[in-house]
């Protein structure tokens, strides 16, 4: 896998997403393990959301540890679609999520959420082996972002990481020096 490249306002952004995500509203599913998302999300359709609730819960499951599910990953995707998203990511992470359907149609003549698990994962492997045996394919680079941030998502949130640490306070910028040490006094850790 080629080498993550995240930025502090990414970073930042997506850890207070983390926080503040709202949960996503789900129901048990009559096809199966899928849990469907009833509503749609601040920027994906129900939909696109349950398919992307279900392929991040596919790649990082819930084990002895918490999954993607529990970190909310999905909603916090949705959420940074609004905030941080271009146009351009936008687009492709859409395309991407409607390319499953695609992919599980020409497999098994059945959308992809309908299938069983063992399938969708299957679908999943298939579609990672081909993204990253060939990263110059402008045609798995919808992918490959998604998974990324789906990853990063994943590790910055409180359920993933044993040191998470919420940013502390407000944003406070173009302060004077009084008033950015009173700040770092009120704010101090171990005081």
């Amino acid at each position: 896998m080629s080498e993550i490249k995240i930025n502090r306002r990414l970073f930042i952004g997506g850890a207070l997403f983390v926080v503040s995500a709202t949960g996503l509203v789900g129901c048990a599913s009559d096809e199966g393990d899928v849990e469907h998302i009833a509503k749609g999300g601040q920027f994906f359709n129900a939909k696109e959301l349950t398919t992307l609730h279900d392929v991040s819960e596919l790649m990082i499951p819930v084990t002895a540890t918490p999954g993607a599910k529990d970190a909310q990953v999905a909603a916090v995707i949705d959420a940074l679609m609004l905030s941080w998203a271009s146009e351009t990511t936008k687009a492709l992470f859409r395309d991407q999520l409607a390319a499953f359907d695609g992919l599980a149609r020409g497999a098994y003549n059945k959308d992809f959420l309908k299938l069983p698990r063992d399938a969708r994962f299957s679908i999943l492997e298939d579609v990672d082996k081909v993204a990253f045996s060939n990263e110059e394919a402008i045609d798995s680079a919808g992918y490959r972002h998604l998974k990324e941030i789906i990853f990063h998502v994943y590790y910055t949130s409180e359920q993933a990481s044993k040191d998470y640490v919420p940013v502390p306070g407000r944003y406070a910028g173009n302060l004077t020096l009084s008033e950015y040490e009173t700040l770092m006094q009120e704010n101090a850790y171990g005081r």
